[in-house]
């Protein structure tokens, strides 16, 4: 009865997904990882979005070539992707190096990336 009462005012439609979340990672699962077999390791990709429209507090450092460094599991999804959220609780740096170009990077995270990507200096 209350199912149908929300179903009628429309509080019930098809149209949405739930986003699964994993917390050992702190990112949004695909519906496909979220049943892979034992031992499957998940490929991911790192890329640089293109900032084009600066915030008001990165405006000064802004430039054609300034990208913000993303990590996904999802690479198919890349095409619709619109923007990158940023956590306004952490700290960022705009690094440089002749392989990435200038990239936006979470503070904490800079030596991280910079072992992955093979960086040395």
């Amino acid at each position: 009865d209350v199912f149908g009462k929300m179903f009628q005012q429309g509080y019930i439609f098809r149209g949405r997904k739930p986003v699964h979340w994993s917390p050992s990672s702190r990112t949004a699962l695909a519906e496909a990882e979220l049943e892979y077999p034992e031992g499957h390791i998940s490929k991911s990709i790192y890329v640089g979005f293109k900032v084009t429209k600066p915030s008001a507090a990165l405006a000064e450092y802004a430039s054609e070539d300034l990208r913000v460094a993303i990590w996904t599991t999802t690479p198919w999804t890349m095409p619709a992707n619109m923007a990158v959220a940023v956590n306004p609780a952490l700290d960022y740096s705009i690094v440089n190096h002749a392989k990435t170009g200038r990239l936006i990077v979470a503070t904490d995270l800079v030596e991280a990336l910079a072992k992955t990507l093979e960086i040395e200096d």
